[in-house]
């Protein structure tokens, strides 16, 4: 190669390194921050507004909602710490100032007069009588009503006036801790099967049943009870100590009326068990043959008395297990309402009915056996029978076994 055209060669590449460090030159300039060589405004400096969205502090997530939806925020913890009954209490204030339920929360009757603000009650829908299903209704109608406007300041306090109206002390159901008054006060509540007063000529001496002047005292008033329990959406209980107390307690809190007529009404119904526990032929139950009987036995005897006890709204009450129908059997049969002769004679007939039904049972797989024997042999065998406990037919199969089992030796 000559030497010119190396010399070109080397002249060549030197001029190509020099683009080559020009075009990194300007790459490195490019790289600088905006902010280093021009200024971009704010949204300040256009005089525009500017609203973060969400912000992050920490782990925790703060989400801003505009100013519009600021009434939307409620105080969840207030609401979270109410109990069972302040929470009805919070949606009796709602349906009262007007919020509209969409007919799971209501008032009945809706146009209240005088004469019926006695039967004013609080209807709650059966699926919301548990306590997280309350506060969800509570806090969904509270964003709905115009306690958002007032603050929850002052829906706090309506419910706090509303419990001090209307909800009665715990320590005044006391006598309710025994499990057979509280499953009587209840059927008795639920039954509504108020006695009605007999003219003074219809009573007669030594008469103490609740239609007697004995019973319609001063102290033993029967107890005025609405009949709209059933309409309250109360679900019917286990027929637990636990369950009819909070069934019974339920009852008095969607009962809207001033609390001092709770109070009286609680205690003719206290005044009355005992009355009723005072009196023989009510301290004995006459269902005792059916403790440990059968299902079948319980049926039977559920049947005859549906068919005897008038008076009872026996479509209310019904049960599963043998032993809570036999207790509503007991209770009910001091709820009923009737003179002590006609009760005397449920009594007399229910034994005559059962000894028939159980006599009717043993002898179903017997056969009719007849036979002709002398009279002195018949009256061997009813001395047997006497020395032994038993009855004629029990010795002669007696014999038969014991004759039959020497047989087979």
């Amino acid at each position: 190669m000559s030497r010119n055209k190396k010399l070109n060669k080397r002249v060549q590449k030197n001029s190509q390194n020099d683009g080559l460090a020009e075009a990194v030159r300007e790459a490195q300039e490019s790289r600088v921050p905006a902010s280093q060589k021009s200024h971009i405004p704010s949204p300040a400096d256009l005089g525009l507004e500017w609203h973060d969205s969400e912000e992050t502090s920490g782990s925790n997530r703060i989400v801003f909602q505009p100013s519009v939806d600021e009434k939307l925020i409620i105080d969840d913890g207030v609401i979270n710490k109410f109990d069972i009954r302040k929470l009805k209490m919070a949606l009796m204030v709602l349906a009262e100032s007007g919020t509209d339920m969409s007919g799971l929360v209501f008032i009945a009757p809706g146009n209240s007069s005088p004469a019926r603000e006695r039967n004013r009650y609080l209807f709650i829908e059966r699926s919301f009588h548990n306590k997280n299903e309350l506060i969800t209704l509570v806090k969904r109608y509270v964003r709905r009503s115009h306690f958002m406007d007032d603050g929850m300041r002052a829906f706090n306090q309506k419910v706090k006036d509303a419990s001090g109206r209307y909800l009665i002390e715990e320590s005044a159901m006391s006598w309710l801790k025994d499990k057979k008054a509280a499953c009587w006060a209840w059927c008795y509540i639920k039954n509504k099967n108020k006695p009605i007063p007999l003219p003074p000529y219809q009573y007669s001496q030594g008469d103490f049943s609740m239609h007697s002047s004995a019973f319609i005292s001063p102290g033993n008033i029967p107890a005025d009870i609405p009949s709209f329990y059933s309409e309250t959406g109360i679900s019917d209980p286990e027929l637990t100590l636990k369950g009819l107390l909070e069934a019974i307690t339920a009852f008095f809190d969607h009962w809207l009326v001033e609390r001092h007529i709770k109070y009286e009404e609680l205690d003719k119904l206290r005044n009355m068990w005992e009355a009723l526990n005072q009196r023989a032929e009510l301290r004995k139950s006459p269902f005792v043959f059916l403790d440990g009987g059968s299902s079948d036995a319980i049926d039977w005897c559920w049947t005859y008395a549906k068919s005897k006890m008038y008076g009872i709204n026996w479509f209310r009450f019904g049960a599963t297990y043998d032993g809570d129908r036999l207790m509503l059997l007991n209770s009910l049969f001091q709820v009923w309402e009737c003179q002590p002769d006609t009760r005397k004679l449920f009594v007399q007939e229910l034994r005559r009915a059962w000894s028939q039904r159980k006599f009717r049972a043993e002898h179903k797989q017997r056969k009719l056996f007849q036979a002709y024997i002398a009279p002195s042999k018949k009256e061997m065998l009813s001395q047997i029978a006497k020395e032994q406990g038993m009855k004629i037919n029990e010795t002669l199969e007696r014999l038969i076994e014991d004759a039959y089992s020497l047989m087979k030796k």
